[in-house]
């Protein structure tokens, strides 16, 4: 396998997870130094000068995953199917010293609960860091095509 390929497999593996809701093996993807990002601007360059939709790093993230596995999550308690396609991947640079890519896709995430079915679709681009032989996520930005858009609460992850 080349570079892209097994870089497309890892963003399919990444969408599979949230899909089936094994969210501490997604969280496991992430490096220690994480952070996924969805600003509230798309040329929005820096996610702690500005608001954003979310702005989680390690350890907000670690919060965010138990409580989409808490029982007691209102706004999961009938809980959401979801569907996140990805396509477009694009690997756009690699740093070979930090052993780092950077990856663009196009990302749909369709979402059905209580008989409501929302779609959000928008730009993803991901820093993936080769870590001991594995890739692991160091950033992750979702560019949402409606971000300035009155949105509700975003209860999956994207």
């Amino acid at each position: 396998m080349n570079d892209k390929q097994v870089i497309e497999a890892f963003l399919y593996t990444e969408a599979r997870l949230l899909d089936r809701k094994q969210f501490d093996d997604w969280f496991a993807l992430f490096t220690e130094d994480a952070y996924y990002w969805i600003p509230l601007r798309p040329e929005q360059s820096r996610p702690d000068k500005e608001l954003s939709i979310i702005y989680d790093d390690v350890d907000m993230l670690r919060v965010r995953v138990h409580w989409l596995k808490h029982p007691k999550n209102h706004a999961q308690a009938i809980p959401s199917r979801t569907v996140h396609c990805i396509s477009n991947v694009l690997v756009e640079d690699l740093d070979d010293e930090k052993q780092e890519y950077r990856v663009s896709s196009a990302l749909q995430v369709a979402e059905y609960r209580k008989d409501n079915q929302i779609v959000y679709a928008g730009s993803c681009e991901h820093v993936l860091r080769a870590d001991n032989g594995e890739l692991k996520i160091a950033a992750k930005r979702v560019d949402l095509i409606n971000s300035q858009a009155i949105l509700g609460p975003i209860s999956v992850p994207l």
